[in-house]
């Protein structure tokens, strides 16, 4: 084989407008899109952006639980970061499997502390059940919703099979911001109501909770903005992440209507 026909090793080098690969070029501009790159600069930026996963990732080496809150606490206090090093083409799986955890441990924070003070009674379990069912479908809707708007697809113009997979990883990575609601809604509020340390525990509790929501608020719409490189998608995440969230709650209350009138348990 000469060396005219011998195969390219791909370096991973992609374009950061249309990822067409840029592997064995010698001129410094996509030929797909025009766009000029600094080869060194990207491929240290696509090292960075595809070992992005690797703490959730590796959780079956060093322990599901330790990668879990070291990825949540990455999504939590450094969302540029996180944002910045998110892989092009992430594993649906694992993103999945994060969210999926994120909610198991959401739900018992936040209901345990309230189920035992009331005794674990039927009537008590099943009104929590019922809430949860609501949140539940709420914010699997809410994320969808992100997903289709201002997350939108990892390559807006591709249009290959699974983009909408693609970026629901994306939001499903940022359902870690539902574990510092659960932990002030869950046991902060229960203890606050229980030993009533203030004068006000109800507006101490209302405004924190406020403060969480604002902070994810403004941080999803931060990490959709930093994540496509693009200011239209901040303005879009601010825009849009609370009309997301309002219509993930309208169809998780009317979800909860209907199993009322079906099994009353509210």
């Amino acid at each position: 084989m000469n060396e005219s026909t011998q195969p390219i090793n791909d370096e991973g080098l992609r374009c950061p407008k249309c990822e067409y690969n840029l592997t064995g070029l010698t001129e410094e501009v996509c030929p797909e899109c025009g766009e000029a790159f600094d080869p060194i600069l990207l491929a240290s930026e696509m090292a960075s952006r595809f070992a992005a996963m690797t703490i959730w990732s590796r959780r079956h080496k060093i322990g599901i639980m330790r990668a879990f809150f070291k990825t949540a606490l990455a999504v939590w206090l450094h969302p540029e970061r996180f944002a910045r090093q998110f892989p092009k083409r992430p594993n649906h799986h694992d993103a999945s499997r994060f969210a999926q955890v994120c909610m198991v441990h959401a739900v018992l924070i936040a209901l345990t502390p309230h189920l035992l003070i009331a005794g674990l009674k039927f009537g008590a379990c099943m009104f929590c059940f019922g809430i949860t069912l609501c949140v539940v479908i709420g914010i699997t809707v809410s994320e969808r919703t992100m997903a289709a708007t201002f997350f939108g697809s990892i390559n807006a113009d591709d249009t290959q099979p699974g983009d909408f997979r693609q970026s629901l990883s994306f939001a499903h990575m940022t359902r870690a911001h539902l574990l510092p609601i659960a932990v002030w809604i869950g046991p902060v509020y229960a203890w606050v109501i229980h030993t009533r340390p203030f004068p006000k525990p109800d507006t101490l509790i209302t405004y924190g909770f406020l403060a969480i929501i604002v902070y994810r608020w403004i941080s999803m719409a931060f990490i959709a903005g930093i994540y496509r490189k693009n200011h239209t998608n901040l303005i879009m995440g601010i825009i849009l992440t609370p009309a997301c969230v309002a219509f993930g709650g309208i169809v998780g209350f009317l979800t909860g209507a209907i199993i009322e009138s079906v099994l009353p348990i509210f």
